[in-house]
């Protein structure tokens, strides 16, 4: 299940479609279909550390953000888990660790539960912690599908002026209408840098798009220390 890493120019060629759908927590589907947007290198990297991994393979998305930890450098991975026993399919926050000698290895996993929101008390708080996000301008929006990007794009279109970027589609959950919960990155106008936000927006009968939630992501959470 596992494919090769690609470059940013292959993986644009890639068209995510609207499609399967995998573990439903409380309501909340999981979406199955993804862009890769890792680099070659980010994918060898991703690769090798996940490889030991049991009962689960684990798909690299993109790089959420990094961290310089004295002579180790971690970073916090988007990937999709595939289980087996039970069979499900997860979106996860992956945190890999990269010696200088350039040997990876998979220091930790957490689940990002589409009905679990984790906000951040305050934006931007990983940096706390010496973690910097990845500026929405150095990657490139390829983990949504072209409708799941409309729907951003309309719904986010200046949004409390600042400009947003979707990352992926965690889930969806259908009532009279739809709700949409979607990673986005926002390269904050202020210089205070990037944030990853959680962004619900909802669609309606009339397809009358509206953002019913936006708050900071608690990255920390995620990470594995």
């Amino acid at each position: 299940m596992r494919m090769k890493p690609q470059s940013k120019q292959e993986a644009a060629a890639e068209t995510a479609a609207p499609g399967p759908v995998g573990t439903v927590f409380g309501g909340w589907q999981v979406n199955e279909s993804f862009g890769v947007q890792v680099t070659a290198e980010e994918g060898e990297r991703f690769a090798s550390a996940s490889s030991s991994a049991e009962n689960a393979e684990y798909e690299a998305i993109d790089v959420l953000a990094k961290q310089e930890n004295g002579p180790e450098k971690n970073y916090a991975c988007l990937a999709l888990e595939f289980k087996t026993d039970p069979a499900e399919t997860n979106y996860a926050v992956v945190t890999v660790s990269e010696t200088t000698q350039g040997t990876a290895s998979m220091k930790g996993v957490r689940i990002l539960d589409p009905s679990d929101v984790h906000a951040s008390g305050s934006a931007g708080s990983e940096k706390e912690k010496g973690w910097s996000v990845l500026p929405a301008f150095e990657r490139a929006s390829l983990a949504t599908s072209p409708e799941v990007a409309r729907i951003a794009r309309e719904a986010l279109a200046d949004f409390k002026g600042e400009a947003y970027q979707p990352v992926a589609l965690r889930g969806t959950q259908s009532g009279s209408g739809t709700n949409y919960r979607i990673l986005t990155r926002c390269d904050q106008k202020n210089g205070s840098g990037t944030v990853l936000y959680v962004t619900t927006v909802y669609i309606d009968s009339k397809d009358t798009i509206q953002v019913t939630e936006n708050v900071p992501l608690d990255l920390l959470y995620y990470v594995s220390e």
